[in-house]
C-alpha cells in the first residue's frame, strides 16, 4: 500500500481489497480509515471493552450486509469461469484473529490428544483408561510415558472429544488419587512397536462405543456436562436387574439405588430381550471406578453373552452419566 494512501483504495484491486491485508474484510465498508476506530497505522487498538464490542458489532453486520463476491477460477469449462465466494466462511477465523490482536494473545491450538497425569498404579492399564475416556469419544491410542510412570497420552478421534474429556475428568479422583488432564497440540500419539503396555485401539475397533457423529453419540455427549455419581448400565438381559445389583456389590461397590428403564415398549417393534438401568453409587470416584473395571464384563449367571452386529461378543455396557438438568415448570 502506498504511503498516505487511504485503506481500501489500493490500485489494481477489483474488489477494493489490498493484497495480503489481514483485515481486508473491512475495506470499502468505511470501517477502516487512517484514523478509524481510534487507531493509526501500525498501532494496536487497545484492550478496552468498548473497542472490542465495536469490532464484534461490525463483524456481525458485515456477515449479513456484504454481498457475495466472485473470483476467477482456472480450469473447468471455459476461460474466465467465475465462482461465488461467501465472505462469511472466513468470518470465524477473522474473528479469532481479531480477538487475539485486541487482547494481545494468540489463537489457542488444540490437538486430539490429552495428557493425563496422576494416574494411580492400579489404573495404569490401557483397557481401564479406555473404559473411562471412551465415554467422551472413540479413543484411538493410549500411550504410556516412559519418563513419567503416572502419565499417559490419550489420542481421541477429534478435538471435541478431547475437550469433553478435559471438561469432565480434570481433577477427578481415581482410587484416591486426583488426576490432571491437559490439552496438547498433538494430533497423533506415537507408539513404539515394542511397547506392549500401550494400546492402539484402531486395531480393536469393537472397543469403540460410538459410530462417527451418530445420533446416539450426540445424545450421550449432550448429557455429559458434569459427571454425577450415577452410572448407566445397558445390554442387561430382561429380568436380571436384581442380579446386576448383586454383581456390582460383589465387585466391591456400594449401590445406593437402582432405577430400571422407564421407556415404554414400542408396540410396532419386537422386544430385544435386553434393557438398561441407572445405578446410583456413593461418589463420582466410585462411578469412575465401576466403569473402568466392569465395562464390557459379563457375569456367568447371565448366560450366553450377546453379540453385536459384527459378531463380536458384547458384555455389559457401563457408562458415566452427567448431572440431570433441573426441570423448570412452565408457567
Amino acid at each position: 500500500m502506498a504511503q498516505n494512501q487511504p485503506m481500501g483504495m489500493a490500485q489494481n484491486q477489483s474488489m477494493g481489497m489490498a493484497q495480503n491485508q489481514p483485515m481486508g474484510m473491512f475495506q470499502n465498508q468505511g470501517l477502516v480509515q487512517n484514523q478509524g476506530m481510534g487507531m493509526t497505522q501500525n498501532q494496536g487498538m487497545g484492550t478496552n471493552s468498548s473497542n472490542l464490542l465495536t469490532m464484534l458489532s461490525q463483524l456481525k453486520g458485515l456477515q449479513t450486509s456484504m454481498p457475495n463476491m466472485k473470483k476467477n477460477t482456472k480450469g473447468g469449462q471455459g476461460k474466465g469461469r467465475q465462482a461465488r465466494v461467501n465472505p462469511s466462511l472466513n468470518l470465524g477465523s477473522n474473528l479469532a484473529t481479531l480477538l487475539a490482536s485486541v487482547t494481545g494473545g494468540s489463537e489457542v491450538e488444540r490437538g486430539r490428544c490429552v495428557w493425563v497425569t496422576g494416574i494411580p498404579e492400579a489404573y495404569r492399564n490401557a483397557d481401564k483408561l479406555l473404559n473411562i475416556f471412551g465415554n467422551f469419544g472413540n479413543v484411538q491410542k493410549i500411550v504410556f510415558s516412559e519418563k513419567k510412570p503416572d502419565g499417559a497420552l490419550i489420542e481421541m478421534d477429534d478435538v471435541r472429544s478431547a475437550v469433553k474429556a478435559k471438561m469432565n475428568m480434570q481433577n477427578q479422583k481415581i482410587d484416591g488419587s486426583e488426576i490432571k488432564v491437559g490439552f496438547t497440540k498433538i494430533d497423533t500419539a506415537k507408539m513404539k512397536k515394542e511397547d506392549t503396555k500401550s494400546k492402539d485401539v484402531r486395531q480393536a475397533k469393537e472397543n469403540w462405543r460410538y459410530s462417527k457423529d451418530g445420533k446416539f453419540r450426540k445424545i450421550c455427549m449432550s448429557r455429559l456436562r458434569n459427571l454425577s455419581n450415577n452410572i448407566v448400565v445397558s445390554n442387561v438381559p430382561e429380568g436380571k436387574i436384581d442380579q446386576l445389583k448383586k454383581y456390582i456389590i460383589e465387585s466391591g461397590y456400594t449401590v445406593k439405588s437402582v432405577e430400571g428403564s422407564k421407556r415404554p415398549d414400542a408396540e410396532d417393534k419386537p422386544s430385544t430381550g435386553y434393557t438398561m438401568a441407572i445405578i446410583e453409587l456413593p461418589s463420582i470416584e466410585e462411578a469412575i471406578g465401576a466403569v473402568a473395571n466392569l465395562h464390557n464384563t459379563w457375569p456367568k449367571k447371565f448366560g450366553t453373552m450377546k453379540k453385536d452386529l459384527k459378531g463380536n461378543d458384547r458384555g455389559l455396557v457401563f457408562s458415566l452419566a452427567g448431572i440431570k438438568k433441573e426441570k423448570i415448570d412452565k408457567a
